[in-house]
């Protein structure tokens, strides 16, 4: 969706193919795309890319996105061989890639680690958090987020789909903290865990918590915390772009190589799979972030210098100069 309004800022048309089951997604899309294709969900990756090679054809597309987990050789192999210039997203260093630009905003993504996915020399990467994607709305809060010296308010959340029980998990974990510190879980209704994270409310009257479900308002409530705890992917950027010191649990392995690269540069805080996560270390973790005013402005004033809400710009300017 950000790098869609860049094009559309830029004078370009833009045209969406996805698989969707929610009906709400495409109606967002219609606000700012000129064009927009359902495929089936019973398509297999490589009849979804002779599709999109079609589409490009018909409506004479100059390049293509491409955001697909199952965007393998198998699947790049009909846009290569059709002409069709694309971009693809990566975040694991996929074993053969052949778009013509490929896209990793990890701190992890170095252009040697490609060295033997690389089909093509022409390949231009687009490595590293400044190609980072965020909505506008960042952009408009970044000057307005402020490092505070005492932590009142913990914020959670783990993406837009189903947290794998992270969020009851880092609640019982921080338990212990003053209950007066507010903890805003930010989710979306298609997280499954909703029921339980809701129960563990009721159980907890006591304890200052706010569930916000589908907030429209992320980055707002990203500047006026003081801590988060979130999983590793995608959202990580966000935390920076917001300057929010941040603890990461992965929920998923694709976000394993993103959240080693933020901990190794000391920008946040990995702490492992949620699968092998002890609630103790957790707990640790959290006081002695909290404890550690130094630390803590540290990372916010280094995490808002890594991410600058330009990513999606850059991208559509790179895109439509070549």
């Amino acid at each position: 969706m950000a790098l869609a309004r860049e094009f559309k800022a830029l004078g370009a048309s833009v045209i969406f193919v996805l698989r969707t089951r929610r009906t709400i997604e495409a109606k967002e899309l219609e606000s700012i795309c000129d064009g927009l294709t359902l495929l089936d969900w019973s398509l297999t990756p490589e009849e979804d890319a002779q599709e999109v090679v079609r589409l490009c054809r018909q409506n004479q597309i100059d390049a293509a996105v491409v955001d697909h987990y199952h965007a393998n050789a198998e699947y790049q192999q009909p846009l290569y061989n059709s002409g069709v210039r694309w971009l693809q997203f990566d975040g694991c260093i996929q074993k053969q890639l052949w778009a013509d630009w490929v896209i990793n905003p990890s701190l992890a993504s170095k252009e040697c680690d490609y060295s033997s996915a690389r089909q093509r020399k022409e390949t231009r990467f687009l490595l590293g958090p400044k190609y980072a994607f965020l909505r506008g709305e960042f952009a408009q809060w970044q000057p307005k987020a402020n490092f505070r010296k005492e932590v009142k308010k913990v914020l959670l959340t783990f993406g837009g789909g189903d947290d794998k029980g992270a969020t009851v998990f880092s609640l019982d974990a921080i338990k212990s903290l003053d209950p007066s510190i507010e903890r805003v879980i930010l989710a979306s209704s298609a997280n499954a865990s909703i029921p339980d994270i809701q129960k563990w409310m009721a159980k907890n009257p006591t304890i200052y918590a706010t569930l916000l479900i589908d907030d429209t308002e992320i980055a707002r409530n990203m500047a006026e915390a003081d801590l988060a705890i979130t999983a590793g992917g995608m959202t990580t950027f966000e935390t920076a772009a917001m300057g929010l010191p941040t603890l990461m649990i992965q929920i998923a392995e694709n976000q394993r190589r993103n959240a080693r690269g933020w901990h190794k540069e000391g920008i946040a805080v990995d702490l492992g799979p949620i699968n092998a996560l002890e609630p103790v270390f957790l707990q640790r973790q959290v006081k002695k972030m909290m404890q550690d005013e130094k630390r803590r402005e540290k990372v916010s004033y280094s995490a808002k210098a890594l991410v600058d809400c330009l990513g999606a710009r850059r991208v559509a300017q790179d895109l439509l100069a070549s």
